[in-house]
């Protein structure tokens, strides 16, 4: 279905997730994200390493902060690296969205290749362009769902070097060993590293740093009480958000991610090729979601039904 410059659609046809993205030239930059994180976990891969995602909350919904967020997902991606070794990839969405550094360096760099191959305007400006439309969760789960479940690759099935076949059965989510939920133990984690007695003591004081020394939180903030925003209801927002509810629960696009794990899983249990055996690991709260659980579809976030 199209309606102006967006489209509703299966981004992965035949897997049964519809979402709503726009069809500008945000599809096109997101095109070539795709392809550059695929590489990524590629790479990897032909590195002998295991690749798990990490879904986590970007979007500020709720009373949370885009930067924090950022921040607190490459700090757990981190942490789950140093704990689990060299042999882990850690493919953490934060490093490829308009919301992080690393994610805006990117699109701005396939804008560019773009740009050189006639595929955008010479006058095309990215931050500009950003600013008057910005990408939405949908957009965004496009790109996700895409990475996620597709496995056209020749390094899918590791085993194919012993004389194994390569794995005839597709869109299984084969390029990933395992989904890392972030919970509220890791955002505790992020709050406490630097020495706070307890997570909401720690979020204060991470709140008042952050105001005092990062200009563009500052900015934020500001301009949420020049807004019409009472100063304390905005603080208190978002102390309470990282206190209580900041992780993958919180989250449209993980809830989605979620119903995505659960639904490459069911394919996995009914293919001669995978079976039960080769389900993806699921990790909550740093330990592996029970087995009822990992069989249970959520509340959709941005998918459209």
């Amino acid at each position: 279905m199209n309606t102006n410059n967006t489209t509703i659609a299966e981004p992965v046809p035949g897997f049964g997730m519809r979402f709503k993205w726009q069809t500008n030239e945000w599809m096109l930059l997101f095109d070539e994200q795709m392809e550059y994180i695929r590489d990524d976990v590629v790479r990897a891969i032909a590195d002998d390493r295991f690749v798990i995602y990490l879904s986590c909350p970007i979007s500020p919904r709720g009373g949370g902060d885009s930067s924090t967020n950022v921040a607190i997902a490459k700090h757990t991606a981190h942490r789950i690296a140093e704990q689990w070794g060299n042999r882990v990839f850690v493919l953490n969405p934060a490093s490829y969205q308009m919301e992080s550094k690393e994610g805006r360096g990117l699109l701005d760099r396939h804008a560019r290749m773009l740009k050189a191959e006639g595929a955008l305007p010479d006058s095309f400006d990215l931050p500009k362009f950003a600013r008057a439309s910005y990408p939405t969760g949908g957009d965004y789960m496009r790109m996700w769902t895409d990475v996620l479940v597709t496995d056209d690759s020749p390094f899918v099935d590791r085993k194919r070097t012993q004389g194994v076949p390569q794995r005839q059965d597709k869109n299984c989510g084969g390029l990933f060993d395992a989904y890392y939920f972030l919970s509220a133990s890791d955002v505790r984690a992020f709050f406490e590293r630097r020495g706070a007695h307890d997570v909401s003591s720690g979020v204060e004081d991470y709140f008042a740093s952050a105001y005092e020394m990062d200009q563009e939180f500052r900015w934020r903030y500001d301009n949420l009480v020049s807004n019409g925003r009472d100063w304390e209801g905005v603080r208190d927002d978002f102390v309470r958000y990282y206190t209580l509810r900041c992780g993958a629960f919180s989250s449209k696009g993980a809830r989605d991610e979620w119903n995505i794990w659960v639904k490459l899983n069911e394919r996995r249990r009914v293919s001669v090729e995978y079976g039960l055996g080769e389900e993806i690991i699921g990790f909550w709260d740093g330990d592996h979601v029970d087995p009822a659980s990992a069989m249970m579809i959520t509340a959709s976030g941005y998918e459209v039904k």
